[in-house]
């Protein structure tokens, strides 16, 4: 029995600590969330629907990597992305996503432009992908 335990806990270490895709959110999200919320993730081999409180500032989506979809069933605010083995806190807006507090990451020679956080609204769909030295987000 103990072993089993052990097993259970050393997945869940695992799991969060490197090969969990995190989206880190804004708490500004929770004053219109009653409680908890849904929302469905996949990419080109795995799908799911995770359940988190409204409170919380980091979704575990699971192991995602650097390429997958999200559909939240509220309206949550992200202010940083970290896949496998990336992460950004700049994110760079594509079609279709509104964000705020624009930032700028090195990378080689040029300077990436982002936002420090982007909207994603209920009910809709977004693509996240790592292009070039940070995370993208579209709305699809």
């Amino acid at each position: 029995m103990n072993t089993r335990l052990l097993l259970a806990c050393l997945v869940l270490y695992l799991c969060s600590a490197t090969y969990c895709t995190k989206l880190y959110t804004d708490k500004s999200h929770s004053f219109h969330c009653d409680g908890s919320f849904e929302m469905d993730i996949w990419d080109g081999s795995d799908s799911g629907t995770r359940t988190f409180g409204c409170g919380e500032d980091r979704l575990e989506l699971g192991s995602y990597g650097s390429n997958f979809k999200v559909s939240p069933s509220e309206d949550i605010v992200i202010t940083a992305v970290k896949g496998k083995d990336k992460s950004s806190g700049c994110i760079s807006r594509q079609g279709g996503v509104s964000g705020e507090n624009s930032c700028k990451k090195k990378c080689g020679n040029k300077n990436q432009l982002g936002m420090g956080k982007v909207y994603l609204v209920a009910g809709e769909s977004y693509h996240f992908w790592w292009k070039d030295c940070l995370f993208a987000v579209e709305k699809l």
